[in-house]
């Protein structure tokens, strides 16, 4: 397999992939800043030009963000056209950064309404009930409920990354105990729990303390499982009618990613896009490559 990969990475023309990457991901970071900062095209109203250097710290943190957001989208595309596989080591990561990026800073979530009144504009970002009104019950402490359900979005992230098997032919009990042993004796599990512990202390600190990043936090957490939480579905409801498994778990960690930056109203809206897109790539795969699988990271 090594040899062949290595045969593969000299073959004649090698380097016109590459060039292309890096070519198309210069001219999309300069088009993408040129649309969301320069045309002010994401917010959701026309602002007045001389207005316009009151909102450019919110337009330059936005962009920031979604060109990290690019370039992890794209390696992990690349990686699942080329092994059929998204990594945790991708999507994982860019999870967590996507988290610290809308506690830190939440206006890097897309702008939902502007209000601008004499010389001042604030811009409010989207959060889990937008269009509506942020409403006083998600609000942070003294409140429990909104804390369980952040805490709840992400230990349902923590688990589902856990190494797990299900072989339910022997029944459900026996499927629950071979899962549990697997979870034992696996170190990624531990690993796991240690970051489910300290990421719920920081949930419970930003809940305590925080206001507005409370607000970025908890519309994080949401988008990113209820965005994963599709796929999934999708994945346990196709494989039991097909009989085999329907769609990757690193499609399920890939949409979560996007929607903690995004919100889960966006990935929404991807999640019944990317067929029409995966039509595209699925009837190139099988002329180019006569295989049955489709990459649905692209």
């Amino acid at each position: 397999l090594g040899l062949r990969r290595e045969a593969a990475l000299h073959r004649p023309g090698f380097w016109i992939r590459p060039m292309l990457v890096e070519l198309l991901s210069g001219v999309g970071l300069a088009w993408l800043y040129w649309w969301e900062v320069g045309r002010m095209a994401l917010l959701p109203e026309p602002v007045a030009a001389n207005l316009a250097p009151l909102v450019m710290p919110v337009l330059h943190a936005q962009f920031a963000c979604h060109a990290v957001l690019m370039a992890v989208m794209l390696t992990a595309s690349l990686i699942d056209v080329d092994e059929r596989i998204i990594p945790d080591a991708i999507t994982v990561p860019g999870t967590l950064l996507g988290l610290v990026a809308v506690t830190a800073y939440p206006w890097v979530l897309l702008p939902d309404w502007v209000f601008v009144q004499a010389s001042r504009v604030d811009v409010l970002f989207l959060h889990v009930v937008s269009p509506n009104i942020w409403p006083p019950a998600l609000d942070g402490f003294p409140r429990g409920w909104p804390l369980a359900l952040g805490l709840g979005c992400w230990w349902l992230w923590c688990v589902a990354l856990m190494p797990r098997t299900w072989y339910p032919r022997h029944g459900w009990t026996r499927a629950v105990e071979l899962c549990l042993a697997r979870l034992k004796r696996e170190p990624t599990t531990w690993w796991l729990v240690g970051l489910g512990l300290l990421g719920s202390c920081g949930i419970a600190a930003v809940w305590f303390f925080g206001v507005l990043s409370w607000m970025g936090l908890l519309s994080g957490l949401v988008g990113m499982a209820a965005s994963g939480g599709l796929v999934w579905l999708v994945r346990v409801i196709g494989t039991a009618v097909l009989g085999r498994e329907a769609m990757g778990f690193g499609d399920v960690t890939l949409l979560a990613m996007i929607g903690t930056v995004l919100g889960w109203q966006t990935c929404l809206m991807v999640f019944f896009l990317a067929p029409f897109a995966g039509l595209v790539i699925g009837l190139a795969s099988l002329v180019l490559r006569r295989g049955p699988e489709i990459p649905y990271g692209p």
